[in-house]
């Protein structure tokens, strides 16, 4: 819910335009199962928000908070952003880019999500191992965004794109990743990382 609020439904993120545009549109309808697994597998946080399993619930959802906001919020930033595994300049969009605005506007939505986890009952060195899980799980999705999503172009309109559309009637050609590594894959590898992080450090808090 805290992601829709960033994300208005329909529109594409910045930077994904032709043919690829409607493929990244509705952040908040298709990627839910990859972005709240963790959650919808350990039970609601207000259900069972005590101990390190609800530390690793929140985590996840950290994750997919700080995710989001940071792909929404940071699509707003005026200096392009860059590939976070070489620094290059790449365009608004582009899997593994990040920039400032949208590292800080995730560090901010993985804090909240935290607090309202801590809100609802999680133990307060809890909500701050959600915290710190969320933002690095944050990386971990950039990460896997740069170094292994696939990423495909159309050579019709040479649109890049996180899938294999053909909204210009010829299916597009896969130049980067690996095909079988979506962006769905990547958000429910990077909410099991955050929700694993956060039980490591809830259980080394002791």
């Amino acid at each position: 819910v805290l992601g829709c609020a960033v994300s208005a439904p329909g529109v594409p993120a910045a930077g994904w335009m032709g043919c690829a545009a409607g493929a990244r549109a509705g952040r908040c309808g298709g990627q839910w199962l990859g972005r709240g697994w963790t959650a919808a597998l350990g039970g609601p946080v207000t259900g069972v928000a005590s101990g390190v399993g609800g530390a690793g619930r929140a985590g996840g959802l950290a994750t997919a908070e700080a995710d989001t906001w940071a792909t929404e919020i940071g699509g707003l930033a005026r200096r392009s952003p860059v590939l976070i595994t070489s620094g290059r300049v790449v365009s608004p969009g582009t899997s593994g880019g990040i920039t400032l605005l949208g590292t800080a506007a995730g560090a901010g939505g993985a804090v909240l999500l935290a607090a309202l986890a801590w809100r609802v009952g999680l133990a307060a060195g809890l909500a701050g191992a959600a915290a710190v899980a969320g933002t690095a799980g944050m990386l971990i999705d950039s990460l896997l965004g740069a170094a292994l999503q696939a990423v495909y172009r159309c050579p019709r309109c040479g649109t890049v794109g996180e899938t294999a559309a053909d909204g210009c009637g010829v299916r597009s050609t896969l130049v980067h990743g690996r095909r079988w590594m979506t962006n769905d894959w990547v958000n429910l590898t990077a909410a099991g990382v955050g929700a694993a992080l956060a039980v490591a450090l809830a259980a080394a808090g002791g």
